[in-house]
């Protein structure tokens, strides 16, 4: 669902009629001009300025909108001459709608606003961090594959099945030997040795196995 905003300057518009919000694509939400506080949960705004009336409350309430960078704006009026057009342009504004290509031009908006979502999606992705079980490897933020041993693998996967909490070395040592063995705790410093120094060659990994004092170890997910 793509939530728009709407702020009626003068006249009206009746958005809920197009194709594209009778299939329930897109939302209007009526905005006051005044309180700017929900522009945090929505993807864009369209001004309407119908009868092109209000030119300077236009300009004002553009470079208003523009402290918001990742909010989208459209203006919207019945007409729009050519200098209008180019101010609101040069203020910052995404797209000038007028009545002949409302149903055109909202197609373009559905379509702008569902490919910044995609990428956002595909961006969130890209860096999370990715056990490979089959492979006994990790897939790295940028796609690349770090091959691991099978005592690696079992460590961080013990790690990461309980993230931001702080495992004991006992805990550790039951999860990849299958018991508390002589001298684990030297062993097991071995084995995260290596696998930090595989991880923290990518920039997104780095520090993903944090030390916590006298307790043992904890995986702290990458951002």
């Amino acid at each position: 669902m793509i939530k728009l905003g709407v702020i009626i300057l003068s006249g009206e518009a009746d958005f809920q009629n197009l194709e594209l919000s009778s299939t329930g694509e897109i939302e209007f939400l009526e905005i006051n001009n005044n309180d700017f506080s929900i522009v945090q949960t929505i993807d864009g705004v369209i001004i309407v300025d119908e009868h092109q009336q209000s030119i300077s409350k236009s300009c004002g309430l553009i470079t208003q909108l523009r402290n918001h960078p990742k909010l989208l704006i459209w203006m919207y009026g019945k007409e729009i001459s050519e200098v209008n057009r180019l101010i609101y342009l040069q203020l910052g504004v995404d797209g000038n709608i007028t009545e002949k290509e409302k149903q055109e031009l909202f197609l373009i908006v559905r379509n702008t606003v569902s490919r910044i979502k995609q990428n956002k999606k595909e961006n969130k992705e890209l860096h999370l961090f990715k056990l490979h079980k089959k492979n006994q490897s990790v897939l790295t933020a940028e796609g690349k594959e770090i091959s691991l041993t099978n005592l690696e693998f079992k460590a961080l996967n013990h790690l990461c099945q309980q993230p931001g909490q702080a495992l004991s070395y006992s805990e550790l040592s039951q999860g990849i030997w299958g018991e508390n063995i002589e001298q684990y705790r030297p062993r097991l410093a071995n084995v995260i040795f290596h696998i930090r120094e595989k991880l923290e060659q990518e920039p997104y990994n780095f520090h993903v196995i944090k030390t916590v004092r006298s307790i043992g170890y904890m995986f702290v997910p990458p951002v």
